[in-house]
């Protein structure tokens, strides 16, 4: 009995069609994701310092790092900032 995650839906020819398919609802995606992106990027760097994205390296597939890009949601931090306070031991 064959897996279920393993059958291809779309037949001979099918991963170009689902990696087509993927990549344009992603492309379309993102357009329409992309206003409310740069109004919270405009937030982010009307409301505090330091820059709008920073960049965090990952795991992907087969353990290989890739760098994503991300908004910065957290302040930025200064110089000699203590990141824990009270009786933490770190």
């Amino acid at each position: 009995m064959q897996c279920l995650a393993c059958v291809n839906p779309f037949g001979a020819g099918g991963i170009m069609l689902k990696r087509g398919l993927d990549f344009g609802t992603s492309a379309i995606l993102l357009l329409l994701a992309l206003p409310s992106l740069l109004i919270a990027a405009l937030i982010i760097r009307m409301t505090s310092r330091g820059p709008v994205l920073f960049r965090q390296t990952r795991m992907g597939r087969g353990f290989q790092p890739f760098e994503i890009l991300k908004l910065r949601t957290m302040e930025f931090a200064k110089e000699g900032t203590r990141y824990t306070l009270g009786p933490d031991p770190r």
